[in-house]
């Protein structure tokens, strides 16, 4: 069963947000994750959620998404993801 990642944050860096990017993608494919999304357009057509920039990722399962949350190499880019990031929430969601 797939596992999804999925991140609603705010990007305050555009910049600095791009090194993150560039160094995020070194380390996403170690731990068999893709992007299903990064960014772009959002079209709220009903609720109150409101994301501002919103990231999925697919890895082959639950643990498989939560074992790159908790990675060394994913908590290591903690720092420049605080620097270039405001508001962030983050969930782990299993699927089909």
């Amino acid at each position: 069963m797939s596992g999804y990642v999925i991140i609603d944050v705010e990007v305050t860096d555009s910049e600095l947000h791009t090194q993150f990017r560039e160094q995020l993608n070194d380390v996403l494919p170690s731990y068999g994750g893709k992007h299903v999304v990064r960014g772009g357009q959002i079209d709220v057509v009903e609720g109150s959620w409101h994301p501002t920039h919103l990231v999925i990722m697919e890895f082959e399962s639950v643990e498989q998404g939560r074992a790159f949350l908790d990675s060394p190499e994913f908590t290591g880019l903690q720092e420049i993801r605080s620097r270039c990031t405001g508001n962030r929430n983050v969930v782990v969601v299993a699927g089909p």
